[in-house]
Order: C-alpha cells, then structure tokens, then sequence
C-alpha cells in the first residue's frame, strides 16, 4: 500500500489503481538561430599604398553526394536562347577525312542508283569513274590526236592511256586529287569556313572568330538540331555571305579562258 505525504495537495484526492501521482511538467525550448546578415554590396574604397584591411570571408557549405543534373536536348532548345546556343562553339571538325569518305561512297555507288541521284552528284559520280576507256576526247586540246592514232592504227584509249600513264580502265580523277581540289577551292574559300560567329569581345569586337584550316565550326546549336541549317550555311557562297554577314573575303578567281573539258562516255541522264 502506497502512502501520500500529509502535505501534499493531492493526498485528499482518491487513489486510481495503478496511479503513481501527478505527472511532471516538462517545458522545452528552441534555440533560435541568428540569422546571417545581408552581404553589403557597395564598392569598397580603394586601398592606399602601403595600406592593409581586414576581409572576412564567409561561404555557405552545401554537401550534395550523387547529384545528378540531366538536361535533355529538348531542355536545352527551349531554355536557352537561340543566339546562346548558335554562339555556344564546342570544336573546330576536320572536314578532310569526312570529303574523303563521301567521295568514297559516290564512287563506288551502282550506276543505277547513280543516276537516280541529284544532277550535280551524278556529275560527280561520272567524274570520278571517267577512265582512258571511257573519256570522250571531242572538242578537246587532245582531239588531234584522235586522227593521228587512226592513221597508225591506234585506239583513242590506248593513246590516251598512254598520255596519263594509267590503265584503260584505271580512274583518271582519283579520290585523294579530288578531295584536295575540294579542300582548296571550295572549303578554304567559303565565308563560313573562315569565320564563325561567337560572342562580342574586346578581342573580337565584330563576333567573328577565325576557322582552323579545312575545317567547319560546330555550335551547340547545330548538334541540338542535328545540323538542320548545314545545306544553308555551307551552301553558295553568295547566301552564305548574307546569312553570316562575314567579313569581307575575295571570291575565287576563275580562269578568263579553258580548253574544253573531257567528258565521259557514260550514258547521259535520262530526264525525270
């Protein structure tokens, strides 16, 4: 049997079995934590010569483990501004093993499909298969010699064959000629391959920023819309100009006179 003290307020109250008396009061209180004061962005005064101050420092810490950012294409075309992303350059793409891959393809392309390409790449596709034996010689410098291999009774293929030290059916225009006429006189006379645009700068005040040699700048913008302006900027040179507004550049001399080109004796392009 339990027992209350005589001067307690609570010994007059009835006991409940199993009560052990009133039960403490505890009162918490929360710390309050003093904010941080707002930084003071005014200038500083300049410091004298000779002259010392005291700085005080101070950082917020965040610990972040395993924080991942994902942005996806489409994020980054809708959040950024255009000319952010087209002045975003990320590399400088050597163009000379990709010319030389697709004049690789074309080459080896059945004439079939050839002749179910564009015009100007079918023209192409003829260039590079022209050999001795199939090179039509009228109207050339080398006509002349058409009768005299008559006369002696000489093939116009052997003669010719003969005059570029290749086989009759060996290709006269080869690859690696071709991809070196189209580096020098079309990639390196290019406005767009020359200049590319970026931001504004006391180094570049007009935007405009040099292209290594035989190149073609990418921006972000151009990998986001997976090249989508690419028949735009690089095609003719003259809507090129005014697309970029580059830098003055002369065009590409031509020739005032030529002898007239060989042509091949392949089937001419039916029309469509």
């Amino acid at each position: 049997m339990r027992h209350s003290h005589p001067l307690s307020p609570w010994h007059h109250l009835p006991r409940r079995p199993g009560y052990l008396g009133p039960r403490p009061r505890f009162v918490t209180t929360l710390a309050c934590v003093p904010a941080l004061s707002e930084p003071d962005d005014t200038a500083p005064e300049e410091l004298a010569r000779e002259e010392t101050r005291s700085v005080e420092l101070r950082f917020l810490r965040l610990d972040a483990k395993n924080f991942v950012q994902v942005l996806t294409k489409e994020d980054l075309k809708t959040k950024f501004p255009e000319r952010v992303l087209r002045e975003t350059w990320l590399l400088d793409m050597d163009l000379e093993p990709l010319i030389g891959n697709a004049l690789d393809i074309l080459v080896n392309t059945p004439a079939e499909e050839a002749y179910a390409l564009p015009q100007p790449s079918l023209n192409m596709w003829k260039l590079l298969n022209m050999t001795p034996a199939n090179t039509v010689l009228d109207g050339t410098s080398l006509a002349p010699l058409l009768g005299v291999g008559k006369a002696v009774g000489l093939a116009p293929t052997l003669i010719l064959s003969d005059l570029v030290d290749l086989d009759p059916n060996a290709n006269i225009i080869t690859i690696p000629l071709t991809k070196t006429a189209v580096l020098a006189d079309v990639i390196a006379t290019h406005p767009n391959a020359l200049w590319r645009r970026g931001p504004v700068t006391t180094e570049a005040p007009d935007g405009l920023y040099p292209v290594s040699k035989n190149s073609m700048p990418v921006s972000l913008y151009d990998v986001l819309t997976d090249f989508a302006d690419l028949p735009k900027n690089f095609g003719p040179a003259s809507e090129a100009r005014s697309a970029t507004t580059a830098r003055n550049t002369p065009p590409p001399t031509t020739p005032a006179s030529s002898p007239a080109p060989l042509r091949s004796s392949l089937p001419p392009t039916t029309s469509q």
